[in-house]
């Protein structure tokens, strides 16, 4: 079956049996308006990752593989890859929506869970996982990263978040993990806060499923119709408008690439 990446008002058939793509510009928002926010894409950092992932991607050479068993695979391989980074496009575009005088917003690379908030997060509810605010940068046992971290100056309120992209369901072992480390994160938000100067009067942790395909429960996660409302500002336009020329891009990187694997295999 062909690929396609075209942007149209139906959903995306990619060569994996039962797997669709919404085009980017059906994740309708929810709630909020078409007031404009300071975002462009051109020159912007999304168009930077962007720019850069497709051009990685450009220089790989696709190869049959003998699990393909007689399908394209190197088509496969091309969409796989395209699929896998259009996580990195979907949270670069949210960091840039978000940035305003309200929002400060980073990635955290190494935030330090303590042991006393593993063992809590894994034996005990989630009543009381959110009542416990554990101290920051102490008896630390390993880390996690963190997508986003979102510090909200208007309401003081810091909260995380693991961005992904929504397609599918995660499987049982990643949902347990992904549930364990929001709870870390979320019991350790406030001191963490505290840690970086901020004054912080509420903490929250999130998965943001931007497709709509969550599996976690939802006091732990959003979808991306759900963004606008949730940041009380535009973000789904510029998130979708990213997506959207990222799809455009790869388009047209697909076509070349099994192009050229095609003439090579022939």
């Amino acid at each position: 079956m062909p690929c396609s990446f075209s942007v149209s008002s139906k959903p995306i058939q990619i060569p994996f049996p039962g797997f669709l793509i919404p085009p980017a510009s059906t994740i309708a928002s929810e709630g909020i308006g078409d007031t404009p926010a300071p975002f462009t894409l051109l020159g912007s950092e999304t168009d930077r990752v962007i720019q850069a992932t497709l051009a990685r991607l450009g220089q790989r050479v696709l190869t049959n593989d003998p699990l393909a068993l007689g399908m394209n695979a190197p088509n496969n391989a091309m969409v796989s890859s395209l699929i896998k980074r259009e996580g990195h496009v979907l949270q670069q575009a949210l960091t840039e929506a978000l940035q305003s005088s309200r929002y400060q917003v980073w990635t955290e690379r190494t935030f330090a869970v303590s042991s006393s908030a593993d063992l809590i997060a894994r034996t005990s509810s989630e009543e009381t996982c959110r009542k416990s605010d554990l101290p920051y940068g102490l008896d630390a046992c390993r880390t996690i990263e963190i997508d986003l971290v979102v510090y909200d100056t208007q309401t003081r309120s810091l909260s995380s978040y693991e961005v992904k992209r929504g397609g599918s369901r995660l499987d049982g072992g990643k949902t347990r993990s992904t549930l364990q480390d929001l709870r870390c994160a979320r019991m350790q938000l406030r001191s963490y806060g505290h840690f970086h100067g901020l004054h912080v009067d509420h903490v929250e942790s999130y998965i943001v499923s931007y497709y709509g395909q969550r599996s976690l429960p939802l006091s732990w996660s959003l979808s991306g119709a759900q963004l606008d409302q949730h940041f009380e500002q535009p973000v789904t336009r510029y998130v979708n408008a990213a997506l959207d020329h990222y799809r455009e891009q790869a388009r047209s990187l697909f076509l070349s690439q099994t192009e050229a694997a095609s003439r090579s295999l022939s």
